[in-house]
This record gives C-alpha cells, sequence and structure tokens, in this order.
C-alpha cells in the first residue's frame, strides 16, 4: 500500500523532472538567450537530452537489479516515452524548422565519405558563423584589431576537415639580444620556423614568423631578433610550430585534399605516404 502511494507521489514528481528541460527551452527561446543560432542551438539540446533519457531508459533495470530497488522500473516506461517525445521533437525542428521541408538540403546533409577505401554516409552539419573578438573585452582598439586577426588566421568554414593545432605556451621572454622564450617542453629543434602570438607586454613578437635556435628543453632563442628595445614580457603567448606536411591521413590516401593555413587558401594538394 505504501508503495503504491510513493508511485502516486513521484510519477507526477518525474513526469515535472522529464518535462523541466523543454519547460527550460521555451523559456531561452522567449528570452532569445539561445545565442546567435538559436534553432541550431535548440536541435543540439532536444536531441541531447533524447539521449540522456534514452540511456537513462536502459539503466534503470541494471540499477534496479544492483540496488534491489525495484520500484524504479515503474518508471522505465514513462521516461522512454519522454526519450521519444524529444526524439520526434529533436526531428521535428531539423525538418521543418531548420530545413522547412527542404529535401535536397536534407539529402546534402548526408554526405558520402571515403574513409580507408571504403565509402560511407555521414549526417554533417555546420558550426555557427565566426564572430570574433567583442571590442569592449579589450582595452584599446589597436589590441582589439591585433586579436581580430589572429581570429580571423584560425578561422575556416569547410564541410568536412580535419585540423593541426600544436600551441606551446609561453610563459617568459627576455629583453636581450637575440630574445629567449621561455615555453616548457616545446619539443622545437635549431632551425625549426615558429609563429607567436597572443603575447601580453612584449606584443613585438605577435604576428611574426621566428626561426629557432640554441634550443634546450624548455627556452629558445629567436635567432637574429634584438629585443632590447621591446616592451618588457608580461603574460601569456603561444608559439606554433610552421610545418610544410601533415601526417596521420593514411585514410586519405590518394585522395585530394584543400589546405587552409594562416587565414588563407593554399593549392590543393595529393596525400601520399600518409
Amino acid at each position: 500500500m505504501a508503495s503504491r502511494r510513493s508511485r502516486i507521489v513521484l510519477k507526477p514528481l518525474v513526469f515535472i523532472i522529464c518535462l523541466g528541460p523543454l519547460a527550460y527551452l521555451v523559456s531561452a527561446i522567449s528570452q532569445n538567450t539561445l545565442g546567435v543560432e538559436p534553432i541550431e542551438a535548440l536541435n543540439r539540446a532536444l536531441g541531447d537530452w533524447a539521449l540522456r533519457l534514452i540511456l537513462l531508459t536502459l539503466a534503470i533495470r541494471p540499477m534496479a537489479d544492483i540496488t534491489g530497488f525495484k520500484q524504479l522500473i515503474a518508471y522505465r516506461r514513462m521516461i522512454g516515452l519522454f526519450a521519444y517525445f524529444y526524439v520526434v521533437l529533436h526531428v521535428s525542428n531539423y525538418l521543418v524548422i531548420d530545413l522547412q521541408f527542404d529535401w535536397l538540403a536534407f539529402g546534402k546533409d548526408i554526405i558520402k565519405r571515403t574513409i580507408d577505401g571504403a565509402t560511407n554516409r555521414y549526417i554533417e552539419f555546420f558550426e555557427g558563423a565566426f564572430e570574433g573578438p567583442i571590442r569592449h573585452d579589450l582595452a584599446t582598439e589597436a589590441a582589439w584589431r591585433a586579436q581580430m586577426l589572429l581570429d580571423q588566421q584560425d578561422t575556416y568554414y569547410s564541410d568536412s576537415l580535419l585540423t593541426l593545432d600544436d600551441p606551446k605556451t609561453i610563459s617568459g621572454a627576455t629583453q636581450a639580444d637575440p630574445v629567449v622564450v621561455t615555453a616548457t617542453a616545446h619539443g622545437f629543434s635549431d632551425g625549426d620556423t615558429v609563429r607567436i602570438a597572443r603575447v601580453v607586454g612584449m606584443t613585438e613578437l605577435n604576428g611574426n614568423a621566428y626561426t629557432v635556435a640554441n634550443k634546450t628543453a624548455n627556452t629558445f632563442e629567436l635567432s637574429g631578433v634584438d629585443g632590447t628595445g621591446f616592451t618588457a614580457y608580461s603574460s601569456g603567448g603561444e608559439a606554433r610550430l610552421e610545418v610544410t606536411s601533415v601526417t596521420g591521413l593514411g585514410h586519405l590516401e590518394g585522395e585530394t585534399v584543400k589546405v587552409l593555413a594562416d587565414g588563407k587558401v593554399h593549392p590543393d594538394a595529393t596525400v601520399s605516404g600518409g
């Protein structure tokens, strides 16, 4: 009898909890707080909650067996129905609101990709458009323009891509001739070309390419760069190794790929030797 009374109390509570994400999303839509791409954000959120509820539904039986709390099973069907409900909302939002029943666009979202010699189909989507830094987040107009340039160099727009970005964190730079940069376990070799960005204080280093010399495990010199007249280093900064070849592309052997680097489109290249 007590168990029956607890179900009468808990089932409405579970019902309300499962509706909570939808209530939040409706409120976010009405207050326009879903970001610059509200339809995409809504679609992702609905899909995420559908997946969470599916996983919870599947976990209820094992949880009941492990804990001995068999009453959990009474809520499995309700949670499963809510999972289905969020799946329907997710698909409906995608087809009706996002694509507006544009079946051609739907077909374009299901793309053929050749991976390791096998052709498969994938559902792909674009991330949000480039926004760049907000002006009032930076102290000066010059700082904002410099940050905008850096962000633009890191920006790309493609339907399917692999990225290479391995910045080494800078923790110091000397006002000496030549400048000595500290970057723990940087891994650079003498003769390497590195590009430095996002240094605070010694901003003269930002946006330029330098040749590494006299490297140690945690420091390297900027060959031929006299920093005695530079502003004192304050904090931050990243050093990136400039490369002319990339490994780990064996799955694309023989394919022709587009190359985007440093904010520019480079000539097409054919993958050879992985």
